[in-house]
């Protein structure tokens, strides 16, 4: 026998038993793939059809609320009352809603407090156990709902029942829900100070992106220079306290408070051509009285209140804080 030409054959039968090998496993995953790209596609597809089903949902709520407010009789839409005033969607929806706030809040706890694994758990177990028994609640008042039959005066109160049902959906997961009575049993004393310590870092950094706003509102009256820019904002850290917590209104409630520093410890800041312009600007921050009061965060005499009346929102507190942008020839040359 030839035996370079049987090595040969025997080495092109082992490349053919690869090739064949890499061909069916090529072929393994690209059907894979094909099928994960099916399921994309059909998930995608079910996605759109709820969220076209929402959309007339939406409106449906609407409608069905502005009736209930008014007294109207009004005739049954396709998606259900109860879902409609609950979720202001339908009920697939409206559950996937929460499922996701569930998971987004789950994920922000256990990243600002440095969760371990048993301690995520519980607190997802928690929060499950809290939207299943919401779930439990809606499913609960549809069926009373569906019991009444033709008594629209039932119905009517069971939809006003409906509307509290909504605002709850609306604090699920809040503050005072039950997932964080468990969230609050659950953190140790190190890694609440931890998270404290932090979160007054980020106060501190959102109230001075906050006073830098407040500059800025200034400028669109005067042309400030840097080093008035840096002592304004020494003089506003000095008298305007950081907030003990956040809310909408941080930056508004800043410019409020910089409307009452007493004059003679501004007006040095600025040149005599300054002031006027920086007068016309603190005028219309004292003007903000009215809305903050209403908002609950100032009371008599325009003091700030000790408990506002606004839920502190810690997912609107910024990293970090954004510098002033400007042009540094038009500061150190006053006006453009």
């Amino acid at each position: 026998m030839d035996m370079p030409r049987f090595h040969f054959s025997k080495l092109l039968i082992v490349v053919t038993i690869l090739v064949s090998c890499g061909v069916s496993v090529r072929s393994e995953d690209l059907g894979r793939q094909e099928e994960i790209i099916r399921l994309k596609q059909a998930q995608n597809e079910r996605l759109e059809d709820a969220r076209l089903i929402a959309e007339k949902a939406q409106r449906d709520a609407k409608f069905v609320f502005q009736n209930v407010h008014a007294g109207n009789d009004v005739i049954l839409p396709q998606v259900h009352h109860i879902d409609l005033l609950v979720y202001r969607t339908t009920v697939f929806y409206g559950q996937q809603q929460i499922e996701n706030q569930l998971a987004d809040k789950v994920q922000q706890l256990s990243s600002e407090y440095d969760l371990s694994e048993a301690q995520q758990a519980k607190l997802l177990l928690a929060a499950q156990c809290e939207a299943k028994l919401f779930s439990n609640a809606v499913d609960e008042l549809r069926q009373k709902y569906n019991s009444l039959g033709s008594d629209r005066i039932g119905q009517l109160e069971l939809l006003k029942q409906a509307q509290t049902l909504q605002h709850k959906r609306q604090t699920l997961f809040g503050p005072d829900s039950f997932s964080s009575k468990v969230m609050a049993r659950t953190v140790t004393g190190e890694q609440l100070s931890k998270h404290r310590a932090a979160l007054d870092d980020r106060l501190r950094l959102r109230h001075r992106s906050n006073i830098e706003g407040a500059i800025r509102d200034i400028e669109r009256h005067v042309v400030i220079k840097i080093p008035q820019q840096e002592a304004l904002v020494e003089l506003l850290i000095s008298e305007i306290p950081p907030p003990k917590s956040s809310h909408d209104y941080d930056e508004t409630l800043v410019k409020y408070q910089l409307s009452r520093i007493p004059e003679q410890k501004l007006r040095p800041i600025f040149d005599e051509d300054q002031w006027p312009q920086v007068r016309q600007a603190l005028d219309g921050f004292h003007e903000l009285e009215a809305a903050l009061a209403q908002q609950g965060l100032i009371g008599e005499e325009g003091v700030e209140a000790s408990n506002p009346a606004t839920i502190p929102d810690q997912t609107k507190i910024p990293t970090d804080a954004a510098p002033i942008k400007r042009d540094r020839a038009q500061q150190e040359g006053g006006k453009p």
